[in-house]
């Protein structure tokens, strides 16, 4: 392993049963597992699809994991992407204004704020997201449902 981040990556993978050529369903029951709730698998709506790759959603009984629409490669990437935030417990940051307005169109009838508190919804720290990248590489042997 060359750094800290790599160990992590591979002691999540570990803990989780995931290996090389895991398919998305593999690594679907295992952030359920690790989470001890439900995960939920859904296209971002059509009004952020062009400009955000997914979110997560945590609620207290599920987590939803929303997807950008594309190419069925891209789609499995971003959702396993979305995951390893999940499995890898990457700390929550301060909302962004590029979150803030997603979330507005999201739902534009609740004070936006209000939105970002109730879901913690928030923007992952840059070097979460490429934790969150080297995790997709440690499985793409078969980017598979």
């Amino acid at each position: 392993m060359r750094n800290g981040a790599d160990r992590r990556i591979a002691d999540a993978l570990a803990a989780a049963g995931l290996s090389w050529g895991a398919r998305v369903a593999d690594v679907l029951a295992a952030v359920a597992d690790h989470r001890g709730r439900s995960v939920q698998v859904s296209p971002l709506p059509a009004a952020l699809s062009g400009q955000r790759y997914g979110a997560v959603l945590p609620y207290p009984d599920r987590d939803d994991v929303l997807y950008r629409p594309g190419s069925t490669e891209a789609e499995l990437h971003n959702v396993i992407h979305l995951c390893a935030h999940l499995l890898l417990d990457h700390a929550e940051t301060e909302c962004t204004p590029a979150v803030l307005s997603d979330l507005a169109q999201l739902l534009p009838d609740l004070p936006t704020r209000l939105v970002a508190d109730v879901l913690h919804t928030t923007a992952a720290a840059e070097n979460a997201e490429a934790e969150a990248e080297a995790f997709v590489s440690a499985l793409h042997g078969s980017l598979a449902a």
